[in-house]
């Protein structure tokens, strides 16, 4: 059953929600309240990037892309780090399979009260969040040495608010995506105070990279054809398969996905909008309210179901979030409900191939050679390099391409 904040009861146990109506010239506008305890809401994303074969590709992302000024990087968060390690911060390109985006945990609670939050990433680093943390693990800098592994952050007595309290959230400055996820308005406010300063903000914020692969492979087959594998038991409720081009965009969806499983868009252009109302309401069905569903997809939805591009959007199982990162929160609520999507970004035979002709017509300049890739493909944005290393190791006639260094 989708869940609503309209609704009046929440099928389960005695986890339920009472609705507190009050009327006005529009019409009656419910908020929703626990009388028995706290109830804990995530949403998040896991991308990765894949060749025709699904051999996950590692690809880059400037750690500090696309965040209001407000959020703390980890160089930030301590307290003795130096200009030269905030400028490695700002400038360091990791290299991955995974890229964690922008996680985000909404609290409703019957009365303020203060809550104990620690998120593990066993095979990632979390590298920005807000509000500040109490403590972030691994020291700064040791993942210089170890690599994007043993993430972990924990915000201890951060305090939730009541749902009708007054607060003043910081400004953003220019359009993001961060601020999108405020969209869920009924969601309790929090609030941290750390080196004298208090720090308020909707929900709990953070992102990461790692090294890892998630118990799922992409392949593209050719000519339309794609499979989505599971290579554990886990069933994964939800997946859709989304191919745009010049505007158009062609997607369909399985439910229940176990084993293998052949997709193939759907001909011609289908409805982009259908495509997303369908995805809000799977959101939904895996626990999401309507309105955190639709700011996750109002913040994702021009990557998704927009450009170029093919990729799998698959809602992630319950244990496999929480073997992939665990969450503790303190009291306990009495209801927790955690809902991902893996993106699976996946090149087709046919644009390895037209990456290769491009690539082969090259010469010793290798910054002629990347003009030509971005005037053809500049669509591809972050995906474009391991694309061409791909292409590079494919084809024995064509050398590899060194990737452009960055400034």
């Amino acid at each position: 059953m989708p869940r609503s904040l309209s609704a009046s009861v929440l099928v389960g146990l005695s986890l339920a929600l009472v609705p507190v109506c009050f009327s006005h010239a529009g019409g009656e506008h419910c908020r929703m309240q626990s009388p028995e305890g706290l109830i804990a809401h995530e949403w998040g994303t896991f991308t990765s990037f894949s060749g025709s074969d699904g051999t996950l590709l590692r690809f880059s992302t400037n750690v500090a892309e696309g965040l209001p000024s407000f959020v703390f990087s980890r160089s930030k968060q301590d307290e003795h780090a130096t200009p030269d390690d905030h400028a490695r911060h700002l400038k360091t390109a990791f290299s991955t399979r995974q890229r964690m985006e922008t996680p985000v945990i909404y609290f409703y609670a019957p009365e303020p009260m203060a809550v104990n939050v620690r998120v593990d990433f066993p095979h990632g680093l979390i590298t920005e969040f807000y509000p500040p943390v109490s403590s972030m693990g691994p020291a700064l800098g040791k993942e210089l040495d170890t690599g994007p592994t043993n993430g972990m952050l924990e915000w201890r007595n951060l305090r939730v608010l009541g749902h009708n309290a007054r607060v003043s959230l910081p400004k953003i400055e220019a359009p993001s995506r961060y601020a999108i996820a405020r969209e869920a308005d009924e969601a309790h406010a929090v609030q941290f105070s750390h080196k004298g300063e208090t720090h308020t903000e909707k929900f709990l914020f953070y992102r990461g990279l790692g090294d890892f692969e998630l118990p799922i492979r992409a392949e593209a087959l050719g000519n339309d054809r794609f499979r989505f594998s599971t290579t554990e038991k886990s069933q994964w409720p939800s997946v859709f398969l989304v191919s745009a081009k010049n505007g158009q965009v062609r997607w369909s969806v399985q439910e229940n996905v176990t084993g293998s499983h052949e997709f193939r868009p759907i001909a011609g252009a289908s409805d982009k909008d259908k495509g997303l109302e369908r995805l809000i309401s799977e959101l939904r069905e895996a626990g999401l309210f309507e309105p955190e569903a639709r700011a996750m997809v109002n913040t994702w939805k021009d990557q998704w179901f927009a450009g170029h591009g093919t990729r799998f959007l698959a809602i992630m199982p319950a244990d496999v979030v929480d073997t992939t990162l665990p969450l503790q929160i303190e009291p306990t609520p009495i209801e927790t409900k955690r809902v991902f999507v893996a993106r699976l970004e996946i090149l087709t035979p046919e644009l390895e191939r037209q990456i290769e002709s491009v690539v082969s017509t090259g010469d010793a300049e290798h910054e002629a050679t990347w003009k030509r890739l971005r005037e053809h493909f500049g669509w591809m944005g972050r995906f474009l390099p391991p694309a061409v290393d791909r292409v590079a190791a494919l084809t024995p006639n064509v050398a590899r391409i060194e990737r452009p260094r960055a400034k």
